[in-house]
């Protein structure tokens, strides 16, 4: 099977939506060999809009469950990736999250063991 940057894009929203209850208002992915770079803005939830906006200490609580979510779902995430790329030796390494809480912007950076060899590679921008 063909996978399109645009499935793995839906992939990323509906991982957020099922999360969160929404997904982000724009989504872009940039693959670079063996690192995924998510950039996914409209983020924030009202709870955590609201929760920001009381305390900055706030904002560590926000991190850590948004890490705590991504862990939960990188074991699908490269499940879902092996079988669609079809590369069985295909194994999460680390990832890195940073959320820009005035601009609603989160950066998530993917790095696996291998390149990720997508078989349509152009920016896809989805809302």
């Amino acid at each position: 099977m063909i996978l399109h940057l645009r499935d793995i894009t839906h992939q990323v929203i509906e991982h957020y939506k099922s999360q969160t209850g929404k997904g982000p208002r724009t989504i872009r992915i940039n693959i670079m060999d063996h690192v995924m770079i998510i950039n996914a803005s409209g983020i924030l939830t009202t709870l955590e809009r609201n929760l920001i906006q009381h305390s900055d200490s706030n904002k560590d609580l926000v991190n850590s469950i948004r890490s705590q979510l991504i862990e939960q779902g990188i074991k699908t995430f490269v499940s879902y990736l092996k079988e669609k790329l079809n590369q069985d030796r295909l194994a999460f390494k680390n990832y890195g999250t940073a959320i820009d809480f005035d601009n609603d912007i989160q950066i998530i950076t993917l790095i696996f063991n291998s390149k990720l060899q997508i078989n349509e590679y152009k920016k896809e921008h989805l809302a």
